[in-house]
């Protein structure tokens, strides 16, 4: 059945809130003060039923499994995904849809509802199904800012819109019922350059959002279009499921959109957006329906299930509307059923949307935990670090080795604008982790003077760089071995004692949040290096044998208290530009060949991870996928807000690496690295690192 671990985590805190809600008195008892949506059928709650157009779901069947049994405008038997997520968040009602009578007075403190059936991003497609367009949306939004204000108070409306939840749904009407049907637009544009003019629109409308106040905007991408079953009847007639150049397009198109939403954050470092993934788990049930408990995928409940949708087709005159729609995925021939829709919105809270959830709950909990006095305001009491120089946070400053990151412009973007041992222009991944889980310092370097007292609370940081998973290869790089800071970790623990005492030590051993993050090394600086080392392995033994390491450690790990691991993956190696260099592909692309054998290691890897879970019951245990991230960045550079992806920010960038090439001499060093997706020839920049640990967040939310 499926997996709703990261959701239980997150209901798991909002029940906490709740608690203390209660405790405190007079604190919000929602996690949001509103909800916000604008878009299209998937989300709107019944303003289409004030409008002349054939796009309205204000009949039976439609609402027959609703509050009262009656249709409210929903495309849904009953409640929406977005409905199930404002539960979620809190909220006992939902918010009224904005042209009808229910959105007045107190009822606007909670939000409002602009979304229109048969919308998009197309306004052209807006105007000619009779909706309310996008940009129509947008000033309905102001005069709903207008009328919260004389309702609430101008200071107490600024506070609501400021820290409401913005939810956008659009874009699947743009290619279902306009760009697939149209002849007119889909001989004018290739589908290519229609998601391009679709999501310029999109940065319009959010930039326009942004403007308006919104902070905290949550973007759904497109589902799987070609499984939607009125695409199976009208286009499918060659393939027996769903329409596959139908979901290469929505792929296509939802790459388009993360990278989009990924420079506007940029752009605008206050702004919190999330692109929720509902393609893949939509997918997922369509081709496995018996597994998430359905019966029916490829027709809808209304009618004959192909072609019923508005009430002009699905209707109580339609026959064959089935008698339990909790076996449908869709209800009608476009929209999920409620069943599917709660599906959905798990998935909302667990993987990307995960991450806003869990910073507003922290905010939210934050403030409580500052009212009540005493209680913890971090989400796990520490963080514990081994691996190589991509996680080392000064280490390597201790030891005599030329993997060091100890001068400029190593640490230039950081705190005070200086170097500290990264291996980059300001903060690693983790470091941007660490912030999100409530970390106002980092947990240091376990050589240096800071790593006691303390400071020891919050954790540690064992990672070395020229270190491995096989041992050998730190030993030459003159670094520390995995074997060696597992030894400083039961150093660690002994002085964690002295400090906290045994019991609460033996807690934060048990609650910490342990991350590993090395085996990058073992290939680049070993093994395509080595001669010997080719010579005796293939890349597949070679690459077993380090697979095998890593179970070992992550086995005396566990022995040794951990239970919430978090192992990441390999990059793209052959994206790497001391590898593209070395290889001579620096101006023609990646290296394929390092490519594919990270993608093998990689696959091995999970294949670990899955054998360790069964071995070990009570591990929590997540592979950070950093393979698609970083490769996505280096192959669409200018989508992700970066104009250089083929060479690092450091001298020439093609093979500085450490402070023996990349220094303060470094002719050519660039002047903005927020530019440029890799720092030195081989580490991302402070930007790329924002990408990954966003990626790091949203995969590995169900361990913490």
């Amino acid at each position: 059945m499926h997996n709703r671990r990261g959701a239980s985590m997150v209901l798991n805190l909002v029940c906490v809130c709740v608690l203390l809600f209660l405790y405190g008195g007079n604190a919000q008892d929602t996690l949001v003060p509103a909800v916000i949506t604008f878009g299209d059928s998937v989300v709107d709650v019944g303003n289409n039923n004030y409008l002349s157009t054939l796009f309205k779901a204000n009949y039976p069947p439609y609402g027959r499994d609703f509050a009262n049994h009656q249709p409210t405008g929903r495309f849904c038997n009953g409640k929406l995904a977005t409905d199930l997520t404002a539960e979620t968040l809190g909220f006992k009602t939902y918010p009224a849809a904005y042209l009808s009578p229910e959105a007045s007075g107190k009822n606007l403190l909670i939000g409002a509802n602009f979304a229109s059936a048969a919308s998009g991003y197309d306004e052209n497609a807006a105007n000619l199904n009779h909706a309310i367009p996008l940009s129509q949306q947008l000033k309905y939004f102001q005069e709903y800012q207008t009328k919260l204000a004389k309702v609430a108070g101008q200071s107490k409306a600024k506070s609501i819109i400021k820290d409401a939840l913005y939810v956008v749904s659009a874009g699947s009407g743009d290619f279902v019922q306009n760009y697939y049907i149209n002849p007119l637009v889909n001989r004018a544009y290739t589908v290519e350059q229609y998601s391009s003019m679709l999501l310029s629109s999109f940065n319009t409308f959010t930039k326009g959002l942004y403007g308006l106040g919104a902070r905290k905007i949550g973007v759904t991408s497109l589902p799987p279009l070609g499984c939607l079953p009125l695409a199976r009847t009208l286009f499918g007639y060659h393939e027996n499921g769903c329409v596959s150049k139908f979901n290469t397009d929505a792929q296509a198109f939802n790459k388009k959109l993360n990278a989009a939403a990924t420079s506007l954050q940029k752009q605008y470092p206050d702004l919190r957006l999330v692109i929720f993934d509902i393609y893949k788990p939509l997918f997922d049930v369509v081709k496995s329906p018996s597994q998430y408990g359905f019966a029916e995928a490829a027709r809808g409940c209304c009618g004959t299930g192909t072609l019923e949708t508005t009430s002009a087709l699905c209707n109580p005159h339609s026959v064959g509307t089935c008698s339990n729609a909790t076996q449908y995925v869709f209800f009608d021939s476009v929209h999920p059923s409620e069943a599917a829709n709660r599906i959905l919105a798990d998935e909302l809270i667990e993987e990307e949307g995960a991450n806003m959830v869990l910073n507003l709950v922290m905010c939210v909990c934050g403030l409580l935990f500052l009212y009540i006095g005493n209680a913890q305001d971090t989400i796990v009491p520490a963080i514990i670090t081994f691996g190589d120089s991509i996680v080392d946070v000064g280490n390597n400053n201790y030891l005599s080795t030329l993997f060091r990151a100890d001068k400029p412009p190593y640490g230039r973007d950081f705190v005070n604008h200086q170097p500290t041992g990264r291996f980059c222009n300001g903060k690693l991944a983790t470091d941007f982790v660490a912030g999100t889980l409530g970390f106002k310092s980092y947990a240091p370097a376990y050589l240096s003077p800071e790593a006691s007292g303390k400071t020891l609370l919050i954790g540690a940081n064992f990672a070395s760089a020229g270190s491995g998973y096989y041992d050998k290869t730190a030993t030459q790089n003159h670094a520390i071995p995995l074997s060696q800071q597992l030894k400083y970790y039961k150093e660690y623990q002994s002085k964690l004692a002295e400090v906290a005492g045994q019991s609460k030590a033996k807690s934060i051993m048990k609650d910490a949040l342990y991350v590993l993050t090395t085996g990058t090394t073992d290939f680049i600086q070993n093994y395509y290096t080595n001669s010997y080392l080719k010579k005796t392995y293939t890349v597949e033994q070679y690459s077993s044998m380090l697979i095998s390491l890593m179970k070992n450690f992550t086995e005396n790990l566990y022995d040794l208290g951990a239970r919430k691991i978090g192992v990441t993956s390999l990059p793209p190696l052959g994206c790497i530009p001391l590898e593209r260099t070395l290889a001579g592909t620096h101006e023609s692309g990646c290296v394929s060949q390092l490519n594919t054998d990270a993608q093998g290691f990689n696959k091995m890897l999970n294949n670990a991870a899955t054998s360790l879970k069964k071995k070990c019951p009570d591990l929590r245990l997540v592979i950070f996928d950093i393979y698609k991230p970083v490769y996505d960045l280096v192959n669409s550079p200018s989508m992700y807000g970066f104009a250089e992806a083929g060479r690092g920010c450091c001298g020439t960038g093609t093979v500085e690496l450490t402070t023996a090439l990349c220094n303060s001499h470094s002719l050519g060093t660039c002047s903005n690295a927020t530019q440029y997706v890799f720092f030195d020839s081989a580490h991302t920049s402070e930007a790329a690192n924002k990408v990954i640990a966003d990626e790091m967040i949203n995969q590995g939310l169900s361990i913490i």
